[in-house]
């Protein structure tokens, strides 16, 4: 059928664009047989399409069966089915999350390895040490019926997993009570009891109860957890809630034999008063909500605590100068500290093996935390998080900042690795001496809580400057902060070729993030192509330890950027359509190009560097 010129053959063809010439009755005769002969052309290209279709439809068909099958003979041959069973095994252990432990959820590793295929799921079953761990929510429903159910689902799911377990490997167990949980329709004992039946091979237990509940489970006698190696108690309360946790130093759980480890937060009981081998303990954290006043140490706490715990390796406190209950330090303990603080004894305490400490300073008078922090050695120290809370005085930057007076007051190389600083605990200036006093920092955070809305200054987000009162009471990233983690050149040299004269801050600088910061775009692509062309190559330059310096100018790669921007994204960041390297961004986009781990978040992206 000829489908061209079906308006160049209409015999009205110059009459079709025409208004005003009107047709006579034999030419509108000759409209409508013509018409009619169109429409009988028209069904038969209806006839001929519906043909096509069909094939077209039937040759869709035959092309997705052709491809599956293609699909499913890949499988056979894929790199995943040489992977060796105890590879596959390693490979699922290292898939578990490392900031949490795993949860019930089919969306989520381990469940989620046994929803793949037979194979997936028989290597995760026969692996007990992907069982070996478990967060615990208790469950609650909004009627009797609906809470029965979930708990015995829940339940019956806990005990098939701990029995994945085997019994091989030790226990790591969390157990929470939502907030909410009122109603528990008799079942309210149910979960301390199923735990207290795995008690002989938990090696980790967190706790987040009602007093009742708690008691239930520490209450047990101490031979009953032989493996607890570390007990967390984590009891969190508002202002207004009653705090949890009284009389519970007296529980019989810690006589444990082999407790090392435990974690005090928001208990409204005396760590003091706790039975156990203080000088067996390697990690306390006494720590918890502003209105539970056991969470804080004060500074003679302070002075008793390195004395009973003198081989502790990880210790987190919330300092304070407020004399708590008189019940806080026993007579015995105290006779201890009398007994060892001779005229005799020297001025200095020595923790040979603490490796990571968290202080966060709320005292009042600056001078007290100073001589405390340089009164104790820390020669393994190499984890630091140190920061003021909000409602301490500011320090001033004209004097002897505590943190800064702690590391100079250390006799040896300061070995610290990775330092953690609140923004508001002290100036920039003062965070770049404390710098110069840690040549072989890998990891450094500046920690915001604040929101990357709260633009703080003068409220305009879209300036790149901090106000002058910020820079001196707060550690307030810029381009500047950028700069002097870079070393200087000489105007002779090219963009990007190191001075071979200049000392470059953190050497060993792997990670940065900085939560809350007025960086352009363009400072913080400088940094990173200066530091990646300052790296000689991927093994960092030798270090002289007791010289405390680099022994060239070599640096090591910067492997992780965090950075959270006080201004919105600017649209030369913005990529149209999707990105090479997974990037929200171009500069993003290019950072990960470069092998660099990178996140970078603005004030309109909806979330927060921390999150």
């Amino acid at each position: 059928m000829n489908t061209n010129g079906y308006l160049s053959n209409s015999p009205f063809h110059r009459l079709l664009g025409a208004n005003d010439y009107p047709p006579s009755p034999s030419e509108g005769a000759q409209v409508k047989t013509l018409i009619q002969n169109y429409l009988n052309d028209l069904e038969a290209l209806d006839l001929q399409i519906s043909e096509a279709q069909l094939v077209l439809d039937q040759l869709n068909t035959e092309h997705r069966e052709i491809d599956r099958v293609i699909t499913t003979h890949q499988g056979l041959i894929h790199p995943v089915r040489l992977i060796p069973r105890e590879i596959l095994t390693q490979i699922f252990i290292h898939s578990l999350p490392s900031t949490h432990l795993p949860v019930i959820s089919t969306s989520q590793v381990p469940l989620s390895l046994t929803q793949v295929c037979r194979i997936w799921r028989a290597v995760a079953l026969s692996t007990p040490s992907l069982w070996a761990s478990i967060h615990i929510p208790i469950p609650r429903g909004q009627t009797r019926l609906l809470h029965l159910a979930a708990t015995r689902n829940r339940r019956r799911c806990l005990t098939w997993w701990l029995d994945g377990a085997k019994g091989r490997d030790p226990l790591s167990i969390s157990l929470h009570w939502p907030k909410a949980l009122q109603e528990t329709y008799g079942t309210r004992q149910d979960f301390p009891r199923t735990i207290i039946t795995y008690s002989h091979h938990i090696r980790e237990l967190e706790l987040d109860l009602p007093d009742d509940n708690l008691r239930l489970i520490i209450n047990t006698e101490p031979q009953a957890w032989p493996a607890l190696e570390k007990l967390t108690l984590r009891l969190p309360s508002l202002p207004g809630d009653v705090a949890r946790g009284a009389g519970v130093a007296n529980a019989s759980i810690w006589r444990a034999p082999m407790l090392r480890r435990v974690v005090w937060e928001s208990v409204d009981d005396s760590f003091f008063q706790l039975p156990v081998k203080y000088e067996s303990l390697k990690e306390i954290v006494l720590a918890g909500s502003n209105n539970v006043r056991a969470s804080f140490t004060n500074p003679l706490e302070f002075l008793v605590l390195f004395h009973l715990s003198p081989n502790v390796e990880t210790l987190r406190l919330q300092l304070t100068d407020s004399e708590h209950r008189d019940t806080r330090i026993s007579a015995e303990q105290m006779r201890l500290l009398d007994h060892q603080l001779t005229p005799d004894s020297p001025d200095q305490l020595v923790l040979p093996n603490l490796t990571t400490l968290d202080l966060a300073d709320m005292l009042y008078q600056v001078d007290d935390l100073q001589s405390m922090l340089t009164a104790f050695r820390t020669p393994a120290l190499a984890t630091v998080k140190y920061s003021l809370v909000d409602h301490s005085p500011p320090v001033s930057t004209t004097n002897p900042h505590p943190f800064r007076a702690f590391l100079s007051s250390q006799p040896g190389p300061i070995l610290i690795t990775s330092w953690t600083v609140s923004a508001k605990s002290m100036s920039i200036t003062m965070m770049f001496e404390c710098l110069r006093l840690m040549p072989l920092l890998k990891t450094l955070w500046v920690e915001d809580s604040r929101s990357l809305r709260d633009l703080g200054g003068d409220g305009n987000g879209r300036e790149l400057f901090w106000t002058n009162d910020e820079l001196l009471r707060e550690v307030a990233p810029d381009d500047g902060l950028l700069q002097a983690l870079l070393p200087t050149f000489h105007e002779s040299q090219p963009s990007y070729t190191p001075a071979a004269s200049t000392e470059t801050r953190c050497p060993r600088l792997e990670r940065l993030r900085l939560d809350r910061t007025r960086c352009s775009l363009d400072g913080i692509r400088d940094f990173v192509h200066t530091r990646l062309a300052l790296c000689t190559s991927s093994q960092a330059a030798p270090f002289d330890v007791e010289a405390s310096t680099p022994m060239n100018e070599g640096v090591s790669k910067l492997k992780h950027l965090r950075v959270g921007l006080l201004y919105p994204r600017p649209q030369s960041d913005i990529i149209l359509g999707p990105t090479k390297f997974s990037g929200d961004g171009e500069l993003e986009d290019d950072l990960r190009a470069l092998g660099i781990d990178a996140m970078i978040l603005f004030n309109d992206d909806g979330a927060d560097v921390r999150t």
